[in-house]
Formats: structure tokens, sequence, C-alpha cells
């Protein structure tokens, strides 16, 4: 009888040893699974989504792609008397691959003291200008204008922008479509140009760029609906030749590594061989709350769950700690796995550090550390333990 209470009991231990070691494993293969799943593909250089059209002038971006130019300028470099009642006028002729739900950035202006300058945005079908413009009571502040309904999917649109002392107004193929109350701040289109994507990082956009043209003055409607014949019937030349214009981009190389500024010696348009983030954020909150954030918290929120069960698992079954430690433990485990996560994904161009996401994984993790919590309890209890 000694014998077989024996042996029994050293079975006993051997499957205790074996669902240690088991758990041990699911817990390291959770933990490796979530780093692949926040990191992949793993891509440091990935490369840049940008090519020619070929045949035909014109620029595409396939996402995750950019250009940008050589060097930053000012507009005062173009007319020196700029003052901050300038004006400014933008042509940019374009077609989009596709009307979704994500926002992508056109084009924009960048400069690290303030990263967005000016950016002209593609918002499922709708063009979205954001910049610091002045109101009727010269109050500055950063403003999102709308137009909407402006892309469809392989539509080509030629999209002027004017803004001056007496507000902006959005032309399309010519004809004025909306005016806005506002005013352009003077150094908004100063620094560098930007094309496919923003300069954080985020907000990548596909479709085509088959002309860009900026000026530091107001275009009458005559002069705006002059400039979009001129672009449909390829005589851009002519247009270089235009009062006050700074930069004009009728991306006619169709092949190489520049784009060319067809006006005096401002910045060319570099289009480098690999993607990399011009401004790097760590742990940024979504300006606005969009359906796609609501449905990546749901998915971070029940990716981390399983991961809190078993890392509480692990410290209230093999390390046999107290609960409270190990609730406090596998909270912390989750928000360091997270943030650790997020850290790395700032140097990934092709991924987005989100406080919004460490938020919702660490809330995830304290589901399932509760969730192992309120198990053991309900099994304490049907097991008749008073001490539950």
């Amino acid at each position: 009888m000694q014998r077989i209470a024996g042996t029994i009991g050293t079975t006993d231990e051997m499957l205790q040893s074996r669902r240690q070691k088991l758990l041990q494993l699911s817990c390291l293969a959770m933990w490796c699974g979530l780093l692949v799943a926040g990191l992949w593909p793993f891509n440091f250089f990935p490369g840049n989504k940008v090519e020619w059209l070929g045949g035909k002038n014109g620029i595409h971006f396939g996402g995750d792609g950019q250009i940008y130019g050589s060097v930053p300028w000012n507009v005062s470099e173009v007319r020196p008397d700029s003052s901050p009642s300038d004006s400014f006028s933008v042509e940019i002729w374009l077609q989009p691959d596709k009307v979704c739900g994500c926002l992508g950035t056109i084009f924009s202006t960048y400069d690290p003291a303030r990263p967005e300058n000016f950016v002209l945005d593609q918002s499922i079908g709708d063009l979205v200008v954001r910049g610091h413009f002045r109101d009727h009571k010269d109050h500055l502040g950063f403003r999102s204008l709308y137009l909407d309904d402006v892309f469809q999917k392989g539509r080509s649109r030629f999209v002027t922008i004017t803004s001056g002392q007496q507000g902006t107004t959005i032309y399309l193929e010519g004809v004025r479509s909306r005016f806005y109350p506002y005013a352009l701040e003077a150094d908004s289109l100063s620094g560098r140009l930007l094309a496919g994507h923003s300069a954080a990082g985020s907000n990548a956009w596909a479709g085509t760029l088959l002309g860009l043209a900026i000026y530091n003055r107001v275009l009458t409607a005559e002069e705006v609906s002059g400039h979009y014949k001129a672009w449909s019937e390829a005589s851009t030349a002519e247009l270089a030749a235009e009062k006050g214009i700074a930069v004009l981009y009728p991306f006619d190389e169709r092949t190489g590594g520049l784009v060319r500024n067809h006006v005096a010696a401002m910045p060319d348009f570099v289009i480098p061989g690999r993607f990399y983030i011009l401004h790097r954020t760590f742990l940024v909150l979504p300006s606005k709350f969009q359906r796609s954030d609501w449905d990546d918290a749901a998915v971070n929120i029940l990716g981390f769950v399983p991961f809190g069960l078993l890392i509480s698992a692990y410290f209230g079954g093999i390390a046999q700690l107290p609960r409270w430690q190990s609730l406090f433990l596998t909270i912390l485990v989750g928000g360091i796995t997270s943030l650790f996560i997020e850290f790395i994904q700032a140097y990934l161009p092709t991924r987005d550090s989100s406080l919004l996401d460490l938020i919702n994984n660490t809330l995830g993790t304290t589901l399932g550390a509760m969730m192992f919590g309120t198990i053991g309890r309900v099994r304490s209890i049907f097991a008749g333990d008073p001490s539950s």
C-alpha cells in the first residue's frame, strides 16, 4: 500500500509539473504571438510605393509611398515683401485609386516645429483642407474645411484652393464650389513639401498626381478657369510665366528619382527608394475618433484578454502569489509588453504608435486577470472552501 501511495504521489507530481510547463509555454507562446501581431511585418526599411505612369505625365502612389521637397522653402524667398496679409493659391490635379473610410494625406507642408502647417486630405469621398486659419476677428486656430463628395474611384479632379484676407475658396474643374470666411496664415505653405503621405507616418494615400502648382497670390475666377484649361490641354509651359507662381510640377519626367520644379530655383521633389517617417511620433491619440478606432479598440482589448488570463494563472497557480499581487503583476506585464510594442512601432514606417492602443491592451490584460480571479473564486465556492 505504501508503495502504491508513493507511485500515485509521484504520478501526481509529474502531472503537476507537466501542467506547469504547459502553462509556461502557453504564456511564452501568447507573448510571442502578441509581439508578432503588433510588429508584423518587421519591415523597418520598406520600399517606397511610388512609380511613374510611364506613357504619360503623372506619378502614382500605391499607399505607404511619398515624395518630398529636396529642401525646405519659404514664401518670402519667392516674394521678399511677404507679410502676414499674404495670399496663396494651390492647384492640384489628382485621381484617387479608391474611396474608403480611411484618411489619406494627398499633399502637405512639413515644418518640424509645427508638423501640420497645411494639409490636403481625402476622407472617404470628401476633400479636407486643414491648416492654421484666421477668422474675421483675426483669431488664429487650426481648422478643417470640408468639401463633400469630391472624389470618386477612378475619376480625376482638378482642385484649386485660393486663400487671402477675404477668405478661402475651393474650385473644382475651374468652377467655384464653396467659400469659407477663414484665411490661411502667412507661413502655412512654408516648409518641406510632402505628397502621398503625412509626415507622421500615418494617413497613406493611394492615387495618381497629375499636376501641382502653388502661387503667392489669390487667383481670380477667370484665372482659375483658364489654368484648368491649360492643364487639361497640357499647356503648362505658359503657366511658368504666370505672375506670383512659386512651384510648378507637371510630373512630366516619366522616369528617375526627381520631380523637377519648372519655376526658378525652388525645390524639386525627391523620390526616395525607401519609405521612412519624417516626423516620428510616440503614443499619439487620434485627433478625431473614427469608426476604425472603435474597431481597433475591440481587437486590442480582446487580443490581450487571453494573455491576462494566462499570466494571471501563472502568478496565481505556479507562483502561488496572493490574488492582489497576481492581479498587479499581470497588469504590469501586460502594460510593459504593450508599451514595448508601441515604442518599436514608432520606428516602423508602416505602423503607428498609439496611446489608445496602449490603454486598450492594458485594459484587455486587466479583464483577463479579473476573469481568472473570478473563475478561481467560483471554483472555490463549489469546492466548499469557506475562505473564498
